[in-house]
């Protein structure tokens, strides 16, 4: 089927197309830039209607042939006058992957958005959701998993998935990592940067909408092989430590596990030292082999009950070992004079990861009737990283030392949602359903840490806390929701949206801590040959270090119902808003299985929020649209930020501990921009400014504590980010039709932020650099795929600028990597990638990576005070 503008005798590209059995909706789509479409449907008489805006809706019929792969196709003008009925024949199926259906989307949205389809990912080497949203506006991915929207990840940040919000399957960092959706399964992602009332409302720099792929009328089976070289860990030595066999899968095989004899109800004593069998404390180098992606898909409709039913099926595997290297030092004293002396604290990390990766995902979309649907969906994934780590150097008593951490950590995801959407009264009433449930683990089996200090007779195994420790730590968490929404429509342009949505989460999280003391003689030989488990009863004695804040728990229920009007205002403009309303209600204590009679009464808060939005999207143009935007958003402080329980990380020498009084953050939105579309198919420019504050932002903040500092969390009182964003999308067919497969791509993100801890003379101003966005991008690229893809990105990463205000807050001060989490620097690696049937291509990437771990100093801003400051010693650095 073709739509032809009688007044130009060409195709209208994005036309709707709606197709209806009687009264009933059975399916719609959009022409494609020739003005053409086809789609999938049984025997039998349809109406069609074809609209687009400047033109009157002309109404067709058609009656579809059964078993007519091929058919002939009526063009069809869109006239100011009724014309004729006549009849015609359908065949085929239209591709809602392609990119002119995606840009149709992005045209017609209510939303500022982004979006990237699957017929982009194609031309490229992705393997992931994470790969594929780089390519969006004003989004990066960290460590290849999260996504970071206008320079805002973690908590501002929302993952949807055929729009259910996704559980993290990293229980203690809210945003859904990418790299668990295979590229395979992906129809096309949507990135929405302002809010609408049918949204969630807790996110501030974007919702990243994931729809899984569409069923093709034929069956399709793809493999997937990849190989990675990183020059930081490929064919390296890179630290490591003692496993099991199934560490290649991320499973550990039992040979961590807790030891039989230690009862989950009592604290352990002297008497089961020699229970822990296992001696191994010291690092293991190996060989690192190239990163290894596996990815199958199957996909099929078949028929069922006069109907079709579609099915996609995917099964992924990656391993990857990288290494790092990072320089720990403390900000000096002042020299008195607006500098700073050497630090005492000089010390030095070589840290060794391995992650494998294992996930599925099963989906299908089952018709009941004309014009009600049901998808379903079962995703699984489970990842194992296994770190090995060790930092020497001197420390704040200008001790030499050596610390060392073995760490194995398994996390698990199982998530299934139904999603229906149902056509009542004659197509006047759409209701769109959704129910989800989700189960997350994460298990951490014997966390080794070991403290040596240097004496005159060598290297003496220290006796303190932190040292000849052992971990073990489990974690689950249920979630599950239930939400609908009602559209009325008033018309072709015009229709009022209400809605309500339940989330509820539960989480448990236990942890038993073991420190093994050694007489002066075994304190003086190496950890394997002190800590052997032979040694128990002859200086070799077990001791139980499990606090009553080594356990809680706590859940949550998040309740929301909404009302939204979507309204044509003349021939140009149209307005979108409404309001959401938002009700928390937490509870958390502290609860250890070994401490019963300890536990504490349970913190209990609820906060209710209003939450406003206004969408507006004036039509300057056939090709051309202003959007403009007012919303208010909220994030909320995850479990561990809010648990009184304490966390110790021995390696940078910080308790972390939660705030149950912390706040619901506010934030306020408004965008601007103006978008015009060059061709129809990939031409596009546009330019978006964009500002936020944010009211009781949730940081982490350090406090003096001893020889180090302990990390804890609080509401600052404001914060702002603002920026601008440059997008270009050109077919280079507008140079020679000899180019016409290439098209180039380019964007410009320009971001700056502040945060103000505090008021008052004692704020100080300051700049410290973060990671945040790229600076900005070239990239040119094949569109047909099956042909060798070509990227091109410049620069690789580019740093973005934040800003923050910082004082110190009753002994604390807000750290910007409180963490210790590496910035960018130099990084290159290469990966090649098959697909079956062959699609060869090639990806070339480089990074420049500086790290560094922060600790406390002193700051001169009116008086001394403890902060992190970026040090003055360089880290090493290397190509990766």
């Amino acid at each position: 089927m073709t739509a032809i503008g009688a007044d130009t005798g060409a195709g209208l590209f994005a036309a709707t197309v709606k197709i209806y059995r009687g009264t009933v909706l059975v399916t719609e789509a959009v022409t494609d830039d020739s003005g053409a479409t086809s789609l999938p449907l049984p025997a039998g008489d349809y109406r069609i209607e074809l609209s687009y805006d400047g033109y009157v809706m002309q109404e067709r019929t058609a009656t579809v042939v059964a078993e007519r792969a091929v058919s002939r196709v009526a063009e069809l003008g869109l006239v100011s006058d009724e014309a004729p009925a006549e009849t015609i024949e359908i065949s085929g199926s239209v591709d809602t992957r392609e990119d002119s259906p995606v840009l149709a989307e992005r045209r017609a949205a209510a939303v500022v958005t982004d979006a990237v389809s699957a017929q982009q990912i194609s031309r490229s080497p992705d393997s992931s959701a994470g790969d594929a949203a780089k390519r969006a506006v004003g989004a990066t991915v960290q460590d290849n998993r999260y996504v970071v929207i206008r320079g805002l990840g973690g908590r501002y940040s929302l993952t949807l998935l055929n729009g259910v919000p996704v559980p993290s399957p990293d229980p203690d960092i809210p945003a859904a990592p990418l790299d668990i959706f295979p590229a395979s399964m992906i129809t096309n992602l949507t990135i929405s940067k302002t809010s609408s009332p049918s949204l969630p409302g807790n996110f501030a720099g974007g919702a990243l909408q994931i729809d899984t792929r569409s069923y093709p009328r034929a069956r399709s089976i793809k493999t997937k092989l990849g190989l990675g070289v990183d020059s930081a860990g490929s064919f390296r030595s890179v630290a490591g430590a003692p496993g099991g066999d199934l560490d290649f899968l991320g499973y550990d095989d039992g040979s961590r596990a807790l030891p039989s004899a230690i009862r989950d109800d009592r604290l352990a004593d002297a008497t089961q030292t020699g229970a822990f069998r296992s001696s191994a404390w010291k690092l293991t180098p190996q060989t690192a082999m190239p990163n290894l992606s596996l990815a199958a898909t199957i996909a099929d409709t078949v028929p069922l009950a006069g109907d079709r039913l579609g099915y996609v099926g995917t099964l992924s595997y990656g391993y990857a070992t990288t290494q790092r290297a990072a320089h720990i030092s403390r900000v000096g004293e002042s020299d008195g004079a607006d500098g700073y002396l050497p630090s005492v604290l000089q010390l030095d990390e070589e840290l060794g990861i391995r992650r494998a990766n294992l996930s599925g995902l099963l989906a299908t979309s089952v018709p009941l009737a004309e014009g009600h649907q049901v998808n379903a969906l079962v995703l699984y994934t489970h990842s194992g990283e296994s770190t090995a780590s060790q930092v020497t150097g001197t420390d704040n008593s200008t001790s030499l030392i050596e610390r060392t951490r073995l760490r194995f950590v398994e996390r698990q995801l199982t998530f299934g949602q139904l999603v229906g959407k149902d056509n009542l009264a004659r197509e006047r009433i759409q209701l769109d359903w959704q129910g989800n449930v989700a189960l997350v683990s994460q298990d951490e089996p014997d966390t080794r840490d070991l403290l040596r200090t240097m004496t005159p007779d060598g290297l003496v195994i220290d006796s303190g806390s932190g040292s000849s420790e052992r971990l073990y730590s489990e974690l689950s968490e249920l979630t599950g929701g239930a939400g609908f929404g009602l559209t009325f429509r008033l018309g072709r342009l015009s229709s009022v949206q209400t809605g309500g949505a339940l989330h509820a989460s539960s989480r448990d999280y236990q942890t038993r801590r073991f420190h093994f003391d050694l007489s002066s003689a075994l304190a003086r030989m190496s950890p394997q040959e002190a800590l052997d488990p032979t040694n128990a009863g002859q200086g070799l004695s077990l001791r139980e270090t499990t606090v009553p804040t080594d356990g809680y728990t706590a859940s949550r229920l998040v309740s929301s119902a909404y009302a939204m009007a979507d309204l044509a205002v003349g021939p140009k403009l149209r307005l979108v808003g409404g309001l959401r309303v938002e009700h928390s209600a937490l509870e958390v204590g502290l609860s250890s299985k070994l401490f019963m009679a300890a536990a504490t009464p349970a913190t209990e808060r609820s906060d209710t929020a209003l939450l406003p939005s206004l969408n507006a999207v004036y039509s300057v143009t056939g090709a051309s649209n202003v959007r403009a935007a007012l919303s208010s958003t909220v994030a909320r402080a995850n479990f561990r930020e809010i648990a009184p329980a304490l966390y110790y990380d021995y390696v940078r020498r910080r308790a972390v501990g939660g705030n149950a009084n912390l706040e619901e953050t506010r934030i306020d939105n408004a965008d601007l921009r103006w978008e015009t579309y060059l061709d129809q198919t990939t031409g596009i420019l546009a330019a978006s400014l964009f500002a936020k504050r944010f009211t009781r932002p949730i940081e982490q903040v350090l406090e003096a504590a001893g020889d180090g500092q302990n990390v804890s969390f609080l509401n600052a009182d404001a914060a702002q980010s603002y920026g601008l964003e440059l997008e270009a999308r050109l077919s280079l067919r507008r140079l020679s039709p000899a180019l016409a497969p290439l098209s180039v791509a380019g964007n410009l993100s320009l971001i700056r932020s502040s945060i103000d801890v505090g008021g008052g003379k004692e704020r100080a101003a300051g700049a410290i650099a973060v990671r945040a966005q790229p600076g900005h991008r070239l990239r040119a690229h094949h569109r047909h795929p099956g042909r060798p893809a070509l990227q091109l990105l410049w620069p690789p990463h580019r740093r973005g600028r934040h800003r923050r205000r910082r004082r110190r807050v009753r002994g604390a001060v807000s750290s910007a990597r409180p963490d210790g989490q590496p910035g960018p620097g130099p990084r290159a690696d290469a990966q090649a990638v098959r697909r079956e049937p062959p699609e060869p291509a090639l990806r070339a990437h480089a990074e420049r990576r500086r790290d560094l771990q922060l600790l406390g100093g002193r700051h001169r801003h009116g008086q001394p005070r403890t902060q992190d400051e970026l040090t003055p010693q360089p880290a090493p650095q290397g190509w990766r």
